[in-house]
């Protein structure tokens, strides 16, 4: 007989399952392995048919197999491997890749069989099918464009879109050097970029971004920011690029950039001005020298005119940032939207539709709210705003301020009005008066939940006529309360909500024009209620 302790040691200095059979199928020995990937102890299999750790139709066929072999010699698995099914002993079935070899030791032929368990690579591979087809998902819904290409540039997979942006379809790019999306110089330049990158490891846009020019189909350029990650792909290396087009941005810019003027050209005025003042300052300090209290004033003002000028152009830095900011963010909101509507052209998503159709609606209305704001304000500064104060009913007043305001609702919320039954005829500037509520209201419903109530109470004082106007919001903190009406100032609790605190400050002057008060009591947390009284 073969000896034990000789296939002992074989099996034992081996790393997978080993199981050696005889010629009739027989287990001969296994080595510990076997009992963590079968579940049988050794002296369950020793002297078993191997075909106990195999499912149908193995099961079935194995003694037929053998018997073919030794009659014809024709080998299917011996002296080679392939992926097989075993069979546990509580019955589980699990993939392995099992490699077969004809061995004689000691004068016996047998058959030694290594056992490699591959579940792992299996679900491994069945993870790597999920990731490649949602990554796919992904790229095809995306709103940016998405453009992956191979360590040459080439492009190897763009989404749709990346070719909406640029004008090509997928059959005219895929394969192509990404270079055909510039114009020059950056298409002659960019294979000796990407050769440097790759000698050297110097970063340009690899790993960061910038704002580049990109180059249609049809010959035109505009302006995106481009940004590119290298990523390690399917065992090779790859390069990523987000491109977002920029034209819309660089648009308003330049809008903003030409108010910018403006008030630039206002300041250099007022700064001549101011520089003319100081001039006759300094002339007449020298003819009255000796009149040492006049100069010391004249110096003072001189000083209070530069500390203004100051103020100014601090100012106008902060209007600029806000500007921008503030016009940004609709921007963006109008600019998505309207990239994704074209995909919602069917009957069937005409909720979703609806839904980019109001997000622009309230953008440019937010756009429109925020130009109001800056034109009631340069009004105001410039002192052209006139006060026409006549007798008109509150009530036809009050529905029409209720139907222009629903559509800056949120979910669930309302507007309701109560009055003491005194209030019809009243005496004010139509106009001013429907631009507080409008501006009080705008904001008890932009920092209130969603089905929350915003109410406007009116009521008579003497002969005074007060309104209140109340929510249950987030509330002012206490700190921020005494700045409240302040240009250009927004409570510390307000986050992201979008607003240029220039309404408030608004507000009180139409109060002040018409020789009325304002206040207000807040609890953060709890909401805020403002009082309007006008004398009648």
């Amino acid at each position: 007989m073969f000896s034990q302790e000789a296939l002992k040691g074989i099996v034992h200095h081996l790393i997978d399952g080993i199981v050696v059979i005889d010629d009739k199928g027989l287990i001969l020995t296994v080595n510990p392995a076997m009992k963590a990937l079968f579940g049988y102890d050794v002296d369950e299999l020793i002297g078993k048919n191997v075909r106990m750790l195999m499912p149908e139709p193995y099961h079935s066929q194995h003694d037929n197999y053998i018997r073919n072999y030794h009659r014809t010699g024709e080998r299917h698995v011996i002296g080679g491997g392939r992926e097989v099914v075993g069979k546990r002993k509580d019955g589980s079935l699990f993939p392995i890749f099992l490699n077969v070899n004809e061995l004689v030791l000691e004068g016996v032929k047998v058959f030694a069989g290594a056992i490699h368990d591959i579940s792992g690579r299996k679900l491994a591979e069945t993870a790597f099918r999920e990731t490649d087809n949602k990554l796919k998902a992904i790229l095809a819904t995306a709103v940016e464009g998405m453009i992956i290409m191979d360590q040459r540039g080439r492009i190897e997979l763009v989404n749709p879109a990346a070719l909406r942006l640029f004008g090509f379809d997928e059959s005219e790019v895929l394969g192509k050097n990404v270079k055909v999306l510039m114009p020059e110089p950056d298409h002659s330049n960019h294979d000796h970029y990407l050769k440097r990158y790759q000698e050297t490891g110097k970063k340009t846009i690899i790993g960061a971004g910038r704002e580049v020019i990109g180059k249609r189909k049809d010959g035109t350029l505009f302006p995106f920011s481009l940004a590119v990650s290298e990523v390690e792909l399917r065992e090779r290396i790859m390069y990523v690029g987000m491109v977002h087009d920029l034209t819309a941005v660089k648009e308003a810019q330049a809008r903003l950039i030409e108010a910018n003027a403006g008030l630039e050209q206002k300041v250099d005025e007022r700064t001549r001005e101011l520089e003319k003042t100081n001039a006759d300052l300094m002339a007449l300090n020298q003819l009255l020298a000796t009149e040492i209290e006049r100069r010391k004033e004249a110096e003072e003002n001189a000083l209070t005119a530069l500390e203004k000028e100051r103020q100014l152009n601090e100012m106008k830095s902060r209007f600029v940032s806000m500007a921008s900011h503030e016009f940004r963010t609709p921007l963006s909101g109008i600019l998505t939207s309207v990239s994704l509507l074209g995909r919602y052209a069917a009957p069937e998503h005409a909720e979703k539709r609806e839904k980019h159709i109001s997000t622009i609606k309230s953008s440019v209305h937010n756009l429109t709210g925020i130009l109001n704001d800056f034109l009631s304000l340069d009004k105001l500064e410039e002192g052209k705003v006139d006060v026409r104060v006549h007798e008109f009913p509150m009530r036809p007043m009050l529905e029409e301020f209720r139907a222009e305001m629903m559509n800056n609702c949120k979910r669930g919320q309302s507007i309701d009005f109560e009055d003491d039954g005194q209030v019809d005829i009243i005496k004010a500037d139509r106009h001013l008066l429907k631009n507080i509520l409008i501006n009080l209201v705008s904001n008890a419903l932009k920092y209130s939940r969603e089905g929350q109530e915003v109410k406007v109470k009116l009521h008579r004082a003497g002969n005074d006529l007060v309104i209140d106007v109340c929510d249950n919001g987030m509330g002012i903190p206490e700190k921020d309360q005494i700045h409240m009406f302040e240009r250009l100032f927004r409570a510390s609790n307000v986050m992201n909500i979008q607003g240029t605190g220039l309404g408030l400050n608004i507000v009180k002057k139409y109060v002040d024009l018409h020789e009325g008060t304002i206040a207000f009591y807040s609890k953060e947390g709890v909401g805020t209620t403002f009082t309007i009284t006008i004398p009648q």
